[in-house]
């Protein structure tokens, strides 16, 4: 039995299209039969049908199932599934349903599980996004309608992509943001009020973000003219020295700093707000060392430079 996340998830905001003067949504009698097909897939397509988003939970291992409906509702049938299976339903919201293994860790999980909304966000768009998107990536949709709503959205380091389907025409960003971070097992973390970071919910990561403050003003910086600077696909080496020129602030790095690709931008952002968007969405940390210097370190050498005085 292969443990399978399907690789695009089909979403839709603003409510069911389909025409009809009957029960709708999970009230509606289903009629399907499904033979030899994927338990992933019988969910989706019910969960379609009844107009609710069917989410997979992590812990999830597919299998070939065999199913006919004669006019149950969603709901009946979801519930012979599940208990057929050995699946939990844990709701979300009355549109976003969770399918887990039906074990004590994963019920304890659920039952802990609180909903993170961020707040302080300084959306400069809340009219409808009037966008759709096909089988894109989940960065590139996320990065586009925050864009649309004039926010900044950078992206954990450990952030995994993937493909995604989805419909937000008449949608707000907020309401947008919501469904993709519960239907993709996200939250996201406002640095300040026009960036935010997302990042992909385990029980490490809450306790990360929940512990992050942004970095105090450092000491080092000379120059605390806003940031206007861009870099797409460059060295990060090569972004992190530029912000240290701009500032007026000399950058070095670690022996244990490795180098890799960066594509950011800064939009008047201040020094130390810069170097927290890097930090984080790179496993890196910083920390002033003198008057004029800044080094630049892996995360997993935190102990290290967190035991001297004022780290950040």
């Amino acid at each position: 039995m292969a443990c399978l996340v399907p690789l695009v998830v089909l979403l839709s905001l603003g409510g069911s299209t389909e025409a009809g003067t009957g029960p709708s949504g999970r009230a509606a009698p289903v009629h399907a039969t499904f033979t030899d097909m994927s338990l992933a897939a019988v969910l989706h397509t019910l969960g379609t049908k009844a107009d609710v988003f069917v989410v997979l939970d992590g812990q999830y291992c597919d299998k070939k199932v065999s199913y006919t409906f004669q006019g149950e509702t969603f709901d009946t049938a979801l519930g012979m599934i599940t208990e057929q299976n050995g699946l939990f339903v844990k709701e979300l919201d009355p549109r976003i349903l969770r399918i887990a293994p039906d074990t004590p860790e994963r019920r304890a999980y659920y039952e802990a599980w609180v909903e993170r909304r961020p707040t302080g966000i300084a959306v400069t768009n809340r009219g409808a996004l009037g966008r759709s998107f096909h089988e894109a990536s989940l960065s590139q949709v996320l990065t586009t309608i925050g864009d649309l709503a004039g926010v900044k959205v950078l992206f954990d380091a450990d952030f995994r992509d993937k493909l995604v389907s989805f419909k937000c025409e008449r949608s707000t960003f907020e309401e947008a943001l919501r469904v993709v971070c519960l239907t993709n097992g996200l939250f996201v973390k406002a640095l300040d009020p026009r960036t935010i970071v997302v990042v992909f919910e385990t029980p490490l990561t809450l306790r990360k973000y929940d512990a992050w403050s942004p970095g105090a003003p450092l000491m080092a910086v000379r120059n605390r003219a806003p940031l206007h600077l861009s870099f797409t696909d460059a060295a990060l080496s090569q972004v992190l020295d530029a912000v240290g020129n701009a500032a007026g602030v000399t950058i070095a790095y670690d022996a244990n700093f490795r180098d890799e690709r960066a594509t950011i931008r800064f939009d008047g952002d201040a020094f130390e707000a810069a170097l927290d968007q890097l930090t984080l969405t790179h496993r890196l940390l910083y920390k002033q060392v003198d008057a004029h210097t800044v080094i630049i370190a892996p995360d997993f050498m935190r102990s290290k430079y967190v035991a001297a005085a004022g780290s950040p």
